[in-house]
Parts: structure tokens; sequence; C-alpha cells
């Protein structure tokens, strides 16, 4: 690896980008990545002339570096901007970016209709979070139409996608009937692969209430579209068989042992992929040390996606970062 970028790439004293600019830039924005202030500084010099030229991955880098205060001062209204010139030219990461931007209102006035737009082009190519944000603005009317049919459509991509909070939604809407059928039994099936997938809501929550609503609150910041506390028990009798005649039923586990366990047994596995370096893995680790109000070590949840993204694709490193510690 070169300590410096070639003098050519600093697009100080020419407009055409020469061999081994795209590697610098490369190079420098996995340093960056990993925590390498210097890197960052790179990027954002050697990044600029070849956003100007049109090169997506080049605006999207910029907007990561702008928006996060990497390698210089924050400035979320150019990291906004970096964000939304890389979507318009098909990097389909930053649409998922820009929309976070815009219904947050980071950067500039907020503007749920066209981060509806964005999200629908990022869960378009299977972006779980873009689908997650885009259910919450279905249920709740954010920029358009109020449609809660449509938002479980999105929970259900979310969910398919394996991001816990977007099985954890369509629980609720299965469990009361908002949306479309009412189904308990497999409200709770969709509560079990919420705690799979990392939100420790759903392996320690009793069944919620026939009668509560899901929460999805528009422009809520990176939980936004995360399900509500669930607190109410379950009917009595629901979903129970009976035992055989004659038959002596064994004793039953106690319930939070079993909860308990079943959130153990997902951690360790998320620990395990993720030490074998699958992001996505740490991603789901990182919810579950994010949501576990006894255990909130971000230090270590950090090491773990740094680790993970060691060699892997960066863009959706700095995504999984932005979204678990919001940077």
């Amino acid at each position: 690896m070169m300590n410096r970028d070639p003098w050519w790439c600093l697009g100080l004293l020419t407009l055409v980008v020469m061999p081994g600019c795209g590697k610098a830039l490369a190079i420098s924005f996995d340093g960056c990545e990993q925590g390498d202030a210097r890197a960052c500084e790179r990027v954002r010099s050697l990044a600029e002339k070849p956003c100007q030229r049109g090169e997506a991955r080049a605006c999207f880098m910029l907007g990561e570096v702008y928006s996060a205060g990497k390698g210089g001062p924050k400035d979320a209204a150019k990291g906004r901007d970096f964000f939304d010139q890389a979507c318009e030219r098909g990097h389909l990461e930053s649409c998922y970016l820009a929309g976070v931007a815009l219904e947050k209102g980071d950067g500039g006035p907020a503007d749920p209709k066209r981060a509806r737009e964005l999200f629908g082009k990022a869960c378009g190519v299977n972006n779980g979070l873009a689908c997650l944000r885009l259910g919450g603005l279905w249920l709740q009317g954010g920029g358009g139409a109020k449609d809660p049919s449509r938002a479980r459509e999105f929970y259900q991509k979310s969910c398919d996608a394996k991001v816990g909070r977007g099985c954890s939604q369509l629980a609720q809407m299965f469990a009361t009937g908002l949306g479309g059928p009412k189904d308990p039994t497999h409200a709770q099936e969709l509560h079990g692969k919420a705690c799979a997938a990392g939100d420790q809501a759903s392996c320690s929550a009793a069944p919620p209430s026939p009668t509560s609503a899901p929460v999805a609150a528009a422009g809520a910041g990176p939980d936004a579209g995360a399900p509500p506390a669930a607190g109410a028990e379950p009917v009595a009798g629901a979903g129970a068989t009976a035992a055989p005649t004659g038959v002596k039923a064994a004793p039953a586990k106690p319930k939070a042992a079993g909860k308990a366990s079943a959130a153990a047994k997902a951690r360790a596995s998320a620990e395990a992929e993720c030490r074998a370096g699958d992001p996505e893995a740490c991603f789901r680790l990182g919810q579950m040390v994010k949501s576990n109000p006894t255990a909130r070590d971000q230090a270590a949840a950090r090491e773990m996606v740094r680790r993970a993204c060691a060699g892997q694709n960066a863009e959706t490193c700095a995504q999984i970062r932005r979204e678990l510690f919001g940077r």
C-alpha cells in the first residue's frame, strides 16, 4: 500500500484522471473507514474531481466524509447533496442515506415526499433498512398516502432482508390485524425471526396486545420504524394445546428462561458469524448490543464491525456503521 497518493491524483494541475487514481481513492476510503483520519482527508481531496465528472462512487465517498465529519469539519448540507448526486447517478446505497437525511431534515428542510421516493429506489434492490423506513412512511402517511397494507409489504421486505425491526413491526401488524388479516400465530413466528435478527425486544417481550397498534415515527432517526414495546400478556389459553387424556403434561419451562435462551443463542450465532467476517452478522450483533440496556458496549461492537469490514465492501460497511453508531 502506498504511503502517499500519486501527485497526478490531486486534481490540481490536470483535468484528466490518470491510471492509479481510482485505486488511490479506494485505498484511502478503506483506510478512512478503518479510522485513519489522514486517509479521510485524502478522500476529501481525491474524490472532488471524479464526483464533478459524474462518478457516483466518488460522490458517495464525499457524502460519507462530509456528513460524518471525517477528515475535516462536519457539513450535513454538503453530505446530503453528495449522497443525492450519487443516488441520481445510480449508487443506490446513497439513495438510502440521502433519504434518511431528507426524512430527518439533516442538512436542510425535511422532505418526506422525496425521502419516500429515494427509499423506494433502495428498497427495490433489497436494502432492508430502506424498506423499514418506507414501511414507516406508508404507515404514518409521511410524504404521501397513508396505507397500512402497503406498510405491511415493505415491512415484509425488510424482514426478508433480516432486519429485526422490520420483522417485529410486521409481527405487531399481524397481531392487531392492522393493514390485513389478523394472525397471532404468525405474529409469534415473526417475533422469533426478529429475535434471531437482533431485535432484543422481540426476544424478551410478551406477545403484543390485540388492541395495540404499531408505531413507526417517520423522521425519528436511526430507529424510525422501530416497534413499540409490547408488554401485554397473551389471552389465557390462546394457542395452548391440551395434553392427551391420561398423559401427565410435562412441566412448562419458565417463559423468561426460554426467552433468555433464545436471545443468548441469537447473540452467540451473530458473534460467530461476525468473527468469520460477515458484516450483516456484525450489524445484527450491533443491534443486540444497542437494544440491551444492561450491555451497551458500543466499543466492542465497533471493533467487531471493524474486523468484519476489513477487506469487505466499503459502502456496505459505511452504511452499517452509520445505522448503528450514527457516524
